[in-house]
């Protein structure tokens, strides 16, 4: 399944011995790292991302795809299970991209809706962020704090069965 979202970027399934150079080094960046729940990306992280990834479609039939801009693997997206079949919604950019991350975001609203027929996303953000205004704003309600490989985030859900309208 690939999506060509816009002339910004596309979704792509990720290749194992293909794609774990690329996503290291769109990963790799402190400021990357600082958003996630990992004290830092090594190149077998990223090779566990693929594999991890793959194994999420063949379980669920949902997962994340690598993110292409130019022909380049720039970061990562798409839908995790995690807790009891809770699906969170996440994208990891290399911070040159960050700007894609709404565009982005827009498609994963419309696939979890249209394809996977989600009721609700959830996402974390850390802490660190400087606001989380923009959440309500776009229709996500503060759930809880939590705490992933020592590092704290708080977590938003969006109700899906409210936005079938899109």
């Amino acid at each position: 399944m690939e999506f060509t979202a816009s002339s910004h970027f596309n979704l792509r399934k990720l290749v194992p011995g293909q794609d774990e150079n690329s996503l290291f080094r769109a990963l790799g960046d402190p400021l990357v790292v600082r958003h996630m729940a990992s004290m830092g990306i090594t190149l077998r992280d990223c090779e566990a991302i693929i594999s991890n990834s793959l194994e999420h479609w063949k379980k669920y039939g949902i997962g994340s795809w690598g993110v292409e801009r130019k022909g380049q693997l720039v970061g990562w997206a798409g839908f995790k299970y995690w807790k009891d079949c809770e699906c969170e919604a996440l994208i990891v950019l290399s911070p040159s991209y960050w700007g894609l991350g709404k565009a982005i975001f827009n498609k994963l609203l419309e696939l979890a809706i249209k394809d996977f027929d989600l009721s609700h996303i959830s996402v974390l953000l850390p802490v660190t962020r400087k606001s989380f205004v923009y959440m309500g704003r776009i229709g996500f309600e503060y759930a809880s704090d939590e705490t992933h490989n020592g590092e704290a985030f708080k977590k938003f859900v969006l109700h899906l069965n409210l936005r079938h309208q899109l």
